[in-house]
């Protein structure tokens, strides 16, 4: 009987110091991995920073919008009519847009369902530019 209580008393000494361990160690894992990840963090924002500042992409040349600056006057074409579609609210910046409203050829070209007839008008300011040449319309005038 005594050998079974020392028995006792050793288990349970032994869960109670692996509970302690257990909770000391924990608390260290998550500082260390809070140190760890801020340390990512910073490096990586650092580096891509440097890459950035390296690098010769640039949005206006990859894609075209504004490169050399504004839209010469000479290569701005004549607008061409819109081709009605289904929407009411839509048919009327695209006829705007023709009329020479550069704020209803933007807002056609943001409020169309992307990749539709509706999109490529707006973009094109009516056929006036090629498609993404220039950020906005407004920037026409």
């Amino acid at each position: 009987m005594l050998a079974v209580v020392a028995l006792l008393g050793v288990v349970a000494g032994s869960v109670a110091a692996t509970l302690l361990v257990t909770a000391v160690f924990v608390g260290s894992a998550e500082d260390i991995g809070r140190e760890v990840g801020d340390g990512i963090a910073a490096s990586m924002s650092e580096a891509m920073a440097r890459s950035m500042e390296d690098s010769s992409f640039s949005i206006d040349e990859e894609f075209g919008w504004g490169a050399g600056g504004p839209v010469a006057p000479e290569d701005i074409a004549e607008p061409v009519p819109p081709v009605p579609g289904p929407d009411p609210v839509l048919n009327a910046y695209a006829q705007g847009c023709f009329d020479g409203d550069y704020q209803a050829c933007d807002n056609l070209f943001f409020e169309s369902p992307p990749m539709s007839d509706y999109e490529e008008y707006g973009g094109t300011c009516a056929g006036r530019v090629k498609l993404m040449s220039v950020m906005a319309c407004t920037d026409l005038d």
